[in-house]
């Protein structure tokens, strides 16, 4: 092909670095800029290794991002975030639960859609 109506030109997604770009969902609570830019390799070295069929590869990043950082992936949505805040309170909510109560509350719900996943 030599030409777009557009006028961009023709790349594959795989030869795109975007391809391999998750948005981080959450603030990131008590994470350091140095601690998100690993999570941040990690995740893209996770999609890396898929789509060129590295299986364990892919699975030996998943694990050291659940385990290590407490992280969850999701791939449909191309999001990562803490596995206490993938879940948030409804604003119109009457309970207003402490910081350390909606970070432990907020963990447990992630492991809890981690396990779903799996």
């Amino acid at each position: 092909k030599e030409w777009r109506a557009d006028g961009e030109s023709w790349t594959r997604s795989s030869d795109l670095d975007s391809h391999y770009f998750y948005q981080q969902r959450g603030p990131g609570r008590g994470l350091s800029e140095e601690q998100i830019s690993v999570i941040d390799a990690l995740v893209a070295e996770r999609a890396e290794a898929k789509t060129v069929r590295e299986y364990s590869r892919a699975d030996a990043v998943w694990q050291t991002l659940t385990e290590t950082h407490k992280v969850m992936v999701d791939d449909r949505n191309r999001e990562w975030g803490l596995f206490s805040e993938m879940y948030v309170l409804a604003s119109n909510s009457a309970f207003v639960p402490s910081e350390n109560v909606d970070i432990a509350v907020g963990s447990r719900l992630g492991v809890r859609n981690l396990a779903k996943m799996n």
